[in-house]
């Protein structure tokens, strides 16, 4: 969990499609030529700084391929290439063809992230989820009374039936969520909002 590079965000782009920006620098996973089709297949997936600029070759899908499943493959947008992991002599991972029917397992991915359905970012909306920090993975955010309000938001121990430690990420506007209590009406907040 220590190593640089092994963790991802996964940034909404447009129609869809998303950046795979490493966690700790503003590069995001490419294949070289956008736009090509068939041309692109076998080319490297490589990092780049994509989010400053709308470069189609930074942009990706997610499919879900069961919906009991946390098994994906990652397409390459607007194009029927998927991203392959490193395989037989290649030690890179490469953009190709997956029949996506019934995918050989280098095309297959399994996220950190698993829902009932997926359709990234909406599939957090509604959902009930914990929320951990990195470094202490035995403590969750939440609060111990969930009715009253001025409770504060801190780190505890939980477990699937202490209340106060399930969120639900309810949709606001322009792409912010509200996060709200599992078992009330009230949501997480800071006192003084406009304040910068």
């Amino acid at each position: 969990s220590k190593l640089p590079g092994c963790m991802w965000e996964i940034m909404p782009s447009t129609c869809g499609s998303y950046y795979l920006k490493t966690s700790d620098s503003q590069h995001t996973l490419h294949w070289t030529h956008g736009n090509q089709g068939q041309k692109a297949r076998g080319e490297r997936a490589t990092l780049y700084p994509c989010m400053s600029g709308d470069y189609s070759n930074c942009k990706w899908r997610f499919v879900k391929l069961h919906s009991d499943k946390n098994e994906y493959l990652i397409q390459s947008s607007g194009e029927e290439n998927y991203l392959i992991a490193p395989h037989d002599d290649k030690f890179s991972a490469t953009v190709d063809y997956c029949d996506d029917l019934s995918p050989e397992p280098k095309c297959v991915w399994k996220l950190g992230l698993s829902f009932g359905s997926w359709d990234f970012p909406s599939c957090f909306v509604g959902q009930k989820a914990y929320i951990q920090p990195v470094d202490l993975p035995s403590k969750f955010l939440s609060v111990q009374d969930t009715d009253k309000q001025g409770d504060p938001g801190i780190l505890q121990t939980c477990d699937s039936k202490l209340p106060g430690c399930m969120w639900e990420i309810m949709p606001s506007t322009c792409g912010s969520y509200y996060l709200k209590t599992s078992d009330s009406q009230h949501t997480l907040h800071w006192t003084h909002g406009n304040q910068g």
